[in-house]
């Protein structure tokens, strides 16, 4: 149970970071 609740929240960290990174990239564009 309390894995699952870090795997979720590093998982919903690495998704915010990667749409920034986007972003980032798309501004480049």
């Amino acid at each position: 149970e309390l894995a699952l609740g870090k795997g979720r929240k590093d998982y919903d960290k690495r998704k915010k970071l990667t749409e920034k990174q986007h972003k980032k990239d798309m501004k480049n564009y």
